[in-house]
């Protein structure tokens, strides 16, 4: 299974997907700047609801970004039409 570990979170990927990420890759992703896996696959980002904990410690960690730089950044991407609405969770199951 590929998975790339930052400051206690993991970001799981398809385990015919790429075998690892740098940190500067999950970033890349989860900030809309990078939409293909290393291999050229679509990634698909799901995210835990604005305002959730873990979401905001895993951005604080992964990204740097707080909860108002994310939803700026991601609003405006939208708008442009450069990314999508990211798919969310509500909360993290054991």
């Amino acid at each position: 299974m590929s998975f790339a570990a930052n400051a206690g979170f993991v970001v799981i990927g398809n385990p015919a997907g790429v075998d690892s990420m740098s940190d500067a890759e999950v970033k890349q992703l989860f900030l809309g700047k990078k939409t293909q896996l290393a291999n050229g696959q679509p990634a698909k980002i799901i995210e835990l609801n604005d305002g959730n904990a873990d979401r905001i410690a895993f951005h604080a960690a992964t990204t740097g970004r707080s909860e108002a730089q994310l939803q700026s950044a991601w609003s405006r991407l939208v708008f442009t039409g450069k990314a999508r609405h990211l798919l969310r969770w509500l909360t993290i199951r054991p």
